[in-house]
């Protein structure tokens, strides 16, 4: 009925402009019947229905219209088959099993055991053998042996020419008696 302006304008641009299809008013009435007979259906149907009062739809349809309400029960069906079970494998599966009970479970054990090792380290080795024989030992030994050597030192070059003297007489001693001939 109106020229088809649309395809003309792009028909240009193309290098082979297409050609245009025959008008047919059969499709264009089915369609015009249909809204129009949509729009009149409807409004037989809720012309006399107040604002909040029952569906006239409801008790003429009964369960039928339960169910296109309910949009085919679709979303509970997918909730059901999809949903529910992810929610229970995220939750339960992967957050209580997996990450809680297993990676947590081998994470605490690893601590006790780290915390287990270097406490018997630290209480069976370092404490009575590297810091009492290393550290306050050796301490202890040096503050003995200089508390023992103070009485050597009087101040008397000769006491301290007597003492090198002897030291002299036992290392060559030492190297008569241990070294081979």
């Amino acid at each position: 009925a109106i020229p088809n302006w649309f395809h003309s304008f792009v028909g240009a641009t193309l290098l082979e402009e297409p050609e245009a299809l025959v008008f047919n008013i059969a499709p264009m009435l089915i369609s015009v019947v249909l809204a129009l007979g949509g729009l009149g259906l409807g409004w037989l149907v809720y012309r006399n229905a107040a604002a909040g009062e029952q569906d006239p739809l409801e008790k003429a349809l009964g369960p039928v219209h339960t169910l296109l309400k309910n949009k085919y029960y679709f979303d509970e069906i997918y909730s059901t088959i999809f949903i529910k079970p992810m929610v229970w494998v995220s939750e339960v599966f992967t957050s209580l099993w997996m990450d809680r009970g297993l990676i947590d479970g081998i994470l605490h054990t690893v601590a006790r055991v780290a915390d287990w090792i270097g406490k018997t380290l630290r209480f069976r080795f370092d404490l009575p053998v590297i810091n009492y024989f290393f550290g306050d030992g050796t301490a202890k030994v040096t503050q003995w042996g200089g508390h023992q050597l103070r009485y050597t030192q009087t101040g008397r070059i000769q006491a301290y020419l007597i003492s090198s003297l002897a030291v002299l007489v036992v290392v060559g001693a030492a190297i008569y008696i241990f070294l081979p001939k």
